[in-house]
C-alpha cells in the first residue's frame, strides 16, 4: 500500500483519527490524510486492513473517533 510505504519513517505509535463532516467519514494517520468514506464499516475497514501490516512490524496502533 503507497500510503504506508509513505509513512515508513513514523514511530512505534500511531494514531488514526476517525470523523465525520457532511456524511463522509474522514480518516487520517498520524494527521496526515489517510482517506475519504461513505460510510463508518468502510472506513473502519480501511483502518483494518491498514493496522494488519503496521501491528505486523511491531507498531502500536490507536483508533480516535472525533464527533
Amino acid at each position: 500500500n503507497a500510503r504506508l510505504r509513505a509513512h515508513a519513517m513514523i514511530g512505534p505509535n500511531i494514531v488514526f483519527g476517525l470523523s465525520l463532516r457532511r456524511a463522509i467519514w474522514r480518516v487520517t494517520m498520524d494527521g496526515i490524510f489517510f482517506g475519504d468514506y461513505r460510510n463508518k464499516q468502510r472506513a473502519l475497514d480501511g483502518i483494518a486492513e491498514a493496522r494488519l501490516g503496521l501491528e505486523a512490524s511491531g507498531r502500536v496502533i490507536k483508533i480516535v473517533e472525533t464527533v
